[in-house]
């Protein structure tokens, strides 16, 4: 019987993501077009005999508490299944950390679908998701990974057939943007911080109004209603529109996958980051045919058509940006190898 398993956890990139509204409870309502691609995270998980949860890190300054979600994950599994003894894992981190890449969510989903196999347990769907949904809004989909349409508060999680390729030019600056600081400010922006703003999630695409139930998001709306703001020529928000890169998806159709893609929350984390728009003006000047942020940033998104268009462009990179984290990846389409 094994008593140790190893996992990988891949990080993610949005290849779309629009805000559809603000739930009475405080939660986001999104659309995303989420893609698993080839950053990993290796983790160890070992059976201990002595009760508790410990967790090791190749990086002293991440967290090794309940602070992890690793950590929380693994005590939410063993109380809820009431496994003996304790577990010791390891983490060997290579995806950025808070640069909208879903790491912690990846390592989250690689514990949970590591403790169901270490122990034998046979979750069901259901199960591994309601797991997720309690302890992040990405972890269902790092449970999969490969190409989704997500939607609710990342829970409604639908496949995709795989991603038209592509290789890319990551840039993450020497700093993180916490999450929250970033949707309390597009909620700032859009006028959704009152406590009677409310939006539905399946309203046709125009700005959410204050306290009108029936209007949403930011998808397509009219110009005159966006902010204006210092970033807003390098934002890829106007554009945006998941329902047309889902059909683009489904088609294996690259450029109306691109011609619709963007990111609602890119005014608000420009407008706080001005570097941001630079590199993202930088990529586009060197050889990307799309850029783009993923998550609430900061991490910068290069798309190339090939990995030795990335790769060259990645050596300039370096030069240029030299204490940024600057790596070429590729997606990940089978959800069956996001598994192993």
């Amino acid at each position: 019987m094994t008593d140790m398993i190893e996992k990988t956890a891949y990080a993610k990139i949005n290849l779309g993501l629009d805000i559809t509204g603000k739930r009475p409870d405080g939660y986001h309502e999104i659309r995303s077009i989420m893609q698993t691609v080839d950053i990993t995270d290796r983790i160890t998980l070992s059976k201990s005999e002595m009760p508790g949860i410990t967790l090791t890190a190749n990086y002293s300054w991440l967290p090794t508490d309940s602070r992890n979600l690793m950590v929380k994950a693994a005590e939410v599994m063993f109380e809820r299944l009431m496994l003996p003894g304790g577990l010791r894992m390891t983490l060997e981190k290579a995806i950025p950390v808070g640069g909208g890449m879903a790491g912690g969510s990846a390592d989250c989903a690689a514990v949970i679908n590591g403790i169901a196999e270490l122990y034998h347990i046979r979750l069901t769907k259901a199960e591994k998701e309601e797991l997720a949904a309690g302890l992040g809004a990405d972890v269902g989909f790092c449970l999969y990974g490969g190409t989704m349409l997500c939607e609710g508060i990342g829970e409604k999680m639908t496949a995709l057939p795989a991603c038209p390729d592509f290789s890319v030019l990551i840039i993450k600056p020497p700093f993180s943007v916490p999450t929250k600081e970033i949707y309390k400010g597009f909620d700032e922006m859009y006028g959704l911080d009152s406590p009677t703003a409310v939006c539905s999630t399946d309203s046709p695409a125009s700005v959410c109004s204050t306290g009108n139930p029936s209007s949403v998001s930011t998808t397509g709306g009219p110009a005159a209603a966006r902010p204006k703001d210092v970033s807003s020529e390098i934002s890829s928000s106007d554009l945006l529109d998941i329902s047309a890169q889902v059909e683009a998806i489904r088609a294996g159709d690259r450029k109306a996958l691109f011609a619709a893609a963007g990111n609602a929350l890119e005014p608000v984390t420009f407008a706080l980051h001005p570097s941001l728009p630079e590199i993202k003006r930088y990529l586009l000047e060197n050889g990307a045919f799309y850029a783009m942020m993923s998550g609430s940033g900061p991490t910068m998104l290069g798309f190339y058509e090939s990995r030795e268009k990335a790769e060259n462009a990645c050596r300039r990179a370096r030069r240029k940006y030299k204490n940024h984290t600057v790596r070429v990846c590729r997606p990940v389409n089978l959800q069956e190898e996001v598994q192993k």
